[in-house]
């Protein structure tokens, strides 16, 4: 018997497609059936599908204590940073430093950013009194994310 229930046919066998990317999710066509190759018995199937988040697969994630990650040096070209994000229960910080790590740089440091809260799929991080990260436009840096009770799916840069 399956551990999922008596009725589930998606427990023996899988086979699936690659993913098909339908707004912002991933969406995986499979047919499964709950057949075991020792079964004498018949065995029932179907066509599934399983949803996930754009760039769902994996995350950066913390708890109440908090935690941070950053980045190898990334050369920035660009003048926005989105998230992928799921901070529905915390929140999520941002801070600039310089190539090596060792410094933040002034003006971006985690406490000037407005703190992103809740669940999304493209936030766009914003430093207090800043239109955009221009002023750091073509330097190599590196980001630190400081999360609480939150995950971290991806980030990227736009122009």
């Amino acid at each position: 018997m399956s551990e999922i229930g008596g009725g589930a046919i998606d427990t023996g066998q899988l086979l699936a497609t690659p993913p098909i990317r339908m707004g912002d999710e991933l969406w995986f066509y499979y047919g499964g059936i709950n057949h075991q190759f020792t079964q004498k018995e018949g065995y029932r199937g179907g066509i599934h599908l399983a949803r996930l988040r754009r760039d769902g697969f994996a995350s950066f994630r913390s708890d109440d204590r908090g935690g941070f990650v950053e980045t190898r040096e990334v050369l920035f070209e660009g003048k926005h940073l989105f998230l992928n994000a799921n901070a529905a229960q915390g929140e999520i910080r941002v801070e600039i430093l310089e190539r090596c790590g060792w410094t933040v740089l002034e003006g971006w440091s985690r406490e000037l950013p407005h703190p992103l809260r809740g669940d999304h799929l493209q936030a766009e991080v914003k430093w207090q009194e800043k239109k955009d990260l221009e002023a750091v436009q073509g330097q190599t840096l590196r980001f630190r994310f400081h999360l609480k009770n939150a995950d971290l799916y991806s980030f990227w840069i736009e122009p």
